[in-house]
């Protein structure tokens, strides 16, 4: 077998660091209690659901928790469902949006950075501090990573006349994970482009709006939006207004 010398840096590098990563997170995950403040929330979210058979509608303390979507809660009870304890079940998630978030950073860095070493933006990005605190304990700003960066690589590639499926797609993982804050980061890095390239002149200002509807703005927004509009649609008819009322008390109390 051939070996191209050009290639060999990045794969071995990214799979050693991958690698050496994987097995610390692994370790981690089942040596510590819960931290506090933010594994304390899963955690009694996830134990609740499982008392309750309740799949729907994450809980905390008794009463319906949709301060955030339940994307994060819904993988961690899969996998406390598959026989894992609470704590490695909400943490092994961002494992995953891990994987996830280093290989599409790597695809961006080519697009973007296409003269520095392949290796070096998910090497750097994988140690930096943001990454470890958003990663290594259980949260849902990780999959809002990885989703947020999803769809900006679904926005450099997007085509002439096509749907921009990873764009709206990742777009719908943050906001599913996160809320729509995750539609509010893909949109102020879009536009964030969009004014630079015109400002610079790559662009015409007058290009803007087309360049705007061909990434099919109105069929994206139902993509992204969809499913957690499907979601409290859901929990309004099971809850009703109770539900709703719990989460202006959650709320005026946090």
């Amino acid at each position: 077998m051939r070996i191209d010398p050009a290639r060999t840096p990045t794969a071995w590098l990214l799979a050693i660091a991958t690698a050496l990563v994987t097995i610390a997170f692994g370790l981690g995950a089942w040596n510590h209690g819960p931290i506090p403040s933010m594994e304390t929330r899963f955690a009694m979210a996830v134990q609740q659901m499982l008392v309750h058979h309740q799949w729907l509608i994450p809980e905390k303390n008794g009463l319906p928790y949709i301060e955030y979507p339940p994307f994060y809660y819904w993988m961690s009870l899969l996998l406390a469902k598959a026989g894992l304890p609470v704590l490695p079940a909400i943490r092994l998630p961002n494992l995953l949006a891990l994987w996830v978030w280093m290989a599409t950073v790597l695809a961006l860095s080519r697009r973007l950075l296409p003269q520095l070493p392949r290796w070096l933006l998910p090497v750097l990005a994988l140690a930096a501090p943001a990454a470890l605190y958003n990663f290594f304990i259980a949260q849902s700003d990780g999959w809002l990573c990885a989703g947020v960066a999803l769809g900006l690589l679904g926005y450099l590639r997007s085509e002439e006349g096509k749907f921009p499926w990873m764009l709206w797609l990742g777009t719908a993982l943050a906001v599913f994970s996160k809320g729509p804050v995750g539609l509010v980061l893909v949109g102020l890095a879009i536009a964030g482009d969009l004014i630079l390239a015109a400002a610079c002149g790559t662009s015409r200002w007058q290009e803007l709006p087309r360049r705007v509807w061909r990434l099919a703005p109105l069929r994206g927004l139902v993509v992204a939006l969809g499913p957690l509009a499907a979601w409290y649609l859901a929990c309004g008819f099971v809850a009703g207004l109770g539900l709703f009322r719990a989460r202006l008390l959650l709320l005026h109390s946090t």
